[in-house]
C-alpha cells in the first residue's frame, strides 16, 4: 500500500485514516499544525460565525448556547452537532469565505456577528461583513521538530503524496523548502485547494 503524509490536526487524523484506506493510501501523522489558547472574552452577541472546527474547542457550550451559529463548511457544522446536540442555522453552499460573505449577507442576518479566528488569519471577513466583532482565540504554531520528521518521512520510497488540511500547512511545507517534485498533493476543501494551486502545478 502507498503512504501518504498528512499534516492536518492530529484530531482529525483517524477519520482521515480511515477515508484514505478505502483509496489505497496509507496515511502517516506528521502535523504542520498546532493550535494554542489565546485569552479572549465572549462578546455580546446573536451569531457566532466559525470558518473551521478550531475555534470551538475555545468557546464554552454555555456561551454558545443562546447563540445562533453560521459555518462555512459541512465539517465544521457536524462539530457543531457533535458538541452541543443541534443544528447549525446557517451554512454556506460553498465552502469559501467570498461565497460566505455573499450568501450570509443576502440572509440578512440581525444583531451583532461574533468572528472567533487563528491568530493567521485574514481580515477578509471582517472587511465585507457589518456588525461584525472579531477576536483570535487561538495561536497557529509549527510544532517542534515537525520539519526533521517530515523529512525522515520523506526518506520512505513508499510516500507518493502529502495532503494538506489548510492553507497554513502548506505555507509551512513551501517555507521548509524541501523537494517534493516526485509526490501527488491532496488538499482538504477548496480554498486549501486554490492556496496550493496558486504555488504549484501538480494537478491537486
Amino acid at each position: 500500500m502507498e503512504k501518504m503524509i498528512y499534516t492536518g490536526l492530529p484530531r482529525h487524523f483517524k477519520r482521515k485514516a480511515e477515508n484514505f484506506a478505502k483509496r489505497g493510501f496509507e496515511l502517516i501523522s506528521v502535523p504542520l499544525i498546532e493550535i494554542l489558547p489565546i485569552s479572549f472574552d465572549e462578546p455580546e452577541c446573536e451569531w457566532v460565525l466559525l470558518t473551521s472546527q478550531s475555534p470551538l474547542e475555545f468557546l464554552s457550550s454555555f456561551f454558545l448556547a443562546d447563540k445562533k451559529i453560521a459555518v462555512i463548511g459541512k465539517e465544521t457544522a457536524a462539530a457543531v452537532t457533535e458538541k452541543l446536540n443541534r443544528k447549525v442555522d446557517f451554512i454556506s453552499s460553498v465552502a469559501t469565505k467570498v461565497d460566505f460573505v455573499q450568501s450570509f449577507s443576502n440572509a440578512k442576518p440581525v444583531g451583532a456577528i461574533f468572528y472567533p479566528k487563528s491568530n493567521l488569519a485574514d481580515n477578509y471577513i471582517e472587511k465585507h461583513l457589518p456588525n461584525l466583532i472579531s477576536a483570535s482565540v487561538y495561536e497557529n504554531h509549527l510544532p517542534e521538530n515537525a520539519r526533521e520528521t517530515l523529512k525522515i518521512q520523506l526518506f520512505d520510497a513508499q510516500v507518493k503524496a502529502l495532503y494538506f488540511s489548510s492553507p497554513s500547512t502548506f505555507q509551512r511545507f513551501i517555507d521548509m523548502e524541501i523537494k517534493a517534485e516526485n509526490l501527488k498533493f491532496y488538499a482538504d476543501g477548496r480554498t486549501t485547494r486554490e492556496f496550493v494551486a496558486n504555488y504549484s502545478s501538480k494537478n491537486i
